[in-house]
C-alpha cells in the first residue's frame, strides 16, 4: 500500500498490507484504525500529520520506521511489534518467530498535543525524538508516554519530553541506555 496525503475519517478500519509507505499529510479523525504489515514506512517529516479522537496502531512484523510530525488531540498512537496478528491467511511462511516481538524504530518523530504514545517491541529504537505536550481545553495534563521493550530501549541524539506532569513517561526494558550509556540494567553482570 502506496498512500501520499491519505484522510481517514468517522471509521473503524483494519488495513493490512505486505508493504506499507506513507508520504504526506496523513489526517486520521474520529476512526480507530489499525495499520497491519510486514514493512512499515511512515515518512511525513515535511508537513504534520493529523490524529483526533483516534486510535491508531501501526503493527510492522519486520522492517519499520517512523518518522514525522504528528498533532495529537485526545488521541492514542501504538507502535506495535506484534508478530502474531496475521497477514493474509495466516500461512505466510516468512521465517519469522510469532513468539518473539519485532524492533520498532522511531526516528526524528515529533509530536505535540494530548493523548497517548506507546511503543511495544522486542528492541525499540530512539533517535532524535520530541514530545510536547500541549494540554487540553480544561488546562489539565492527559498525556502518557509508555515505551515497553522485552529487551532494551536504545536512545541516541536527543530524547526531549515537555510534559506537564513528568510522572506521565513510562519506560520499561531489561536495559536502557542513552547515547551508549547504561542507565538501567537489569543483569549488569551478564555476559554476552
Amino acid at each position: 500500500m502506496e498512500a501520499e496525503g491519505k484522510e481517514i475519517g468517522s471509521a473503524l478500519q483494519y488495513i493490512e498490507s505486505d508493504n506499507i509507505n506513507f508520504k504526506g499529510k496523513l489526517a486520521i479523525i474520529n476512526s480507530e484504525v489499525l495499520f497491519n504489515g510486514r514493512n512499515i514506512n511512515v515518512d511525513i517529516d515535511k508537513t504534520t500529520s493529523y490524529v483526533r479522537n483516534s486510535g491508531v496502531s501501526f503493527n510492522a512484523h519486520q522492517d519499520n520506521n517512523y518518522s514525522g510530525r504528528f498533532a495529537l488531540r485526545n488521541s492514542s498512537i501504538r507502535f506495535l511489534g506484534y508478530r502474531n496478528i496475521p497477514i493474509g491467511d495466516g500461512n505466510d511462511n516468512n521465517s519469522l518467530d510469532k513468539n518473539k516481538l519485532n524492533d520498532i524504530n522511531l526516528n526524528k518523530l515529533s509530536m505535540l498535543g494530548f493523548g497517548q504514545i506507546f511503543a511495544h517491541g522486542d528492541n525499540i529504537n530512539i533517535t532524535d525524538v520530541k514530545f510536547k505536550e500541549r494540554p487540553s481545553d480544561d488546562g489539565l495534563s492527559k498525556t502518557y508516554i509508555d515505551l515497553i521493550a522485552d529487551n532494551e530501549i536504545n536512545i541516541k541524539g536527543q530524547f526531549k519530553t515537555s510534559l506537564i506532569n513528568e510522572y506521565s513517561l513510562f519506560k520499561f526494558a531489561s536495559k536502557i541506555t542513552e547515547n551508549n550509556k547504561v542507565i538501567f540494567d537489569i543483569n549488569p553482570h551478564k555476559t554476552k
